[in-house]
This record gives C-alpha cells, structure tokens and sequence, in this order.
C-alpha cells in the first residue's frame, strides 16, 4: 500500500492483515499541521482517477511514533512490513528541509522497515525543488551518518514523474552512487487539464510507465530496488512492469476504488 492512505498509522492493524506485502505510512511531517483548505480531494470516477491537493496533513512525528511503537507491541506485528514516508513542514525552508528530513529519518529509523523520502508531492509549495543532486547528495551525507552500517539500504525515495529526462539522470546518479535501497516511481503528475493538484490512478500509468523504463535503464547495473507505483490496477500493468524487471508494486488510488480485493487480483 502506498503512502498517502494511512497517513498517521492510525489503521496498522487493519492494513496489515489484509494481504499487503507492506504497508507505508504517512506523509508524516516533525510537526503537526492541517494541509491545505478543504476541499482538497476529488473522485474522477469515470477516469478510475484522484485528484489531491492534501498538503501533507499530519498528525506528526511524536504522535505517529507513539502509534507505530503501539504496533510493533503486538505480538505478531513484527511480521508486517511498515513503511514510513517522511517529508518537510511547510512552514519549514527548503534551506532548512534538510533538519525536516535528518529529524524524521532517525526517529523513525528504529521503528520502521523502511523510510521513504518525499520530495516530489505537488501539493507543497517549493517542495519539488529538492529534487536536485546538490539537495541529495547533502541529505544523504546526513543520513548515512545516523545509518549503523553507514549504508542507506533502507531508504527508498518516491520521485515525480513529471522530471525532465536530464533532472532524473543527475538524481539517479547520486542514487547509485549512494547506494539508495530503493526509487518509488512514481507520485502523482500535475500533467493534467482536470484541476489543481496531482492527479494519480489510471491516467497515470502510461506516464509512469515511461518514466520507469528510464529508471530502469540507468539502474540496470545498480542495486537499487525499483518500485513501480502509479495508475497500477490490473494484471495487465502489472505485466508491463514485470517486463522492465520490476517486480515490487505500490497501490493507493485503485484501493480505493476497487478495495482490499484487488490485492488477491493483482496476485492471482
């Protein structure tokens, strides 16, 4: 399950003992904060669609972090791969995102399977411009710090699919050169003649699936785990993407219209 569902881990429980083989959490932000006015999210149903403008509506780290540890009491909870997805205030400057990002990423290092950086909602003001090698390179100095091993095997980071072919190849090069667990691709696209904020569902996929075939290209000799995410919802894109190598998918839009029986779907 992808972020953006369960935004404060208020239903762990319930997600996973569904048939996920992870669920992620959040955006979570060190702060709590509102997100945006209301009305901020809008069902194209004949498109199988989501338009949002959220914000990051979040209860916060301290709270979210009471929650997860909750969780991980339970006796079987340590089976379930949880996912946390991390992202800046927006309060917060880009030239201080990076204590957002170091704050986060070691309070939740511990509690957490794996930690996704957010860098690519369309829903924050300035927030898509840390999509930049200069911002990573500097991120991940940091994080590599609070990491036992100095790797960052456990980081994953969700990127836009609206990137310029040139913007991608600077990133994934710092990826590779980082050894980055994982790229998320993709979060919602502001491509689009709907309304504000980032579309995502089944418009999506023929943009993601682009964007990944270029991500596979140059992580082809990387360690990098590739994640395919945006506009899934059948086995037919699950196929397309299994033909790129990609064999971890993330789901949140066709969740919500088809519910927990798309997972056995996509499964069988």
């Amino acid at each position: 399950l992808a972020a953006g569902f369960d935004k404060n881990a208020m239903a762990l429980d319930f997600l996973s003992q569904i048939g996920f083989g992870a669920v992620e959490v959040g955006t979570v932000t060190p702060k709590p904060q509102i997100g945006n006015d209301k009305k901020r999210i809008l069902r194209l149903q004949q498109d199988k669609a989501l338009i949002n403008w959220m914000g990051f509506p979040s209860h916060g780290s301290e709270i979210v972090k009471k929650r997860l540890e909750k969780f991980r009491s339970h006796k079987n909870s340590n089976q379930s791969c949880v996912g946390v997805n991390i992202g800046k205030n927006k309060e917060t400057p880009n030239s201080k995102a990076i204590d957002d990002y170091v704050l986060l990423y070691k309070g939740f290092l511990e509690l957490s399977d794996y930690i996704t950086i957010n860098i690519s909602s369309p829903n924050t003001p300035g927030l898509r411009e840390l999509q930049n090698p200069v911002f990573l390179n500097e991120l991940f100095m940091e994080l590599k710090k609070l990491s036992g091993d100095n790797k960052l095997s456990k980081l994953c980071v969700k990127l836009s699919p609206d990137l310029k072919k040139k913007d991608l190849e600077s990133q994934l090069n710092v990826f590779k050169e980082f050894e980055v667990g994982a790229v998320i691709g993709t979060n919602t696209t502001i491509d689009h003649s709907y309304d504000k904020g980032g579309l995502s569902g089944t418009p999506l996929f023929k943009k993601s699936l682009s964007f990944l075939e270029k991500v596979t290209e140059q992580l082809k000799e990387s360690e990098t785990m590739i994640i395919g995410c945006g506009g899934i919802s059948s086995q037919s894109e699950i196929q397309k993407l299994q033909t790129l190598g990609i064999n971890h998918f993330q789901i949140y839009t066709s969740f919500v219209y088809q519910g927990p029986a798309i997972i056995n779907k996509l499964l069988s």
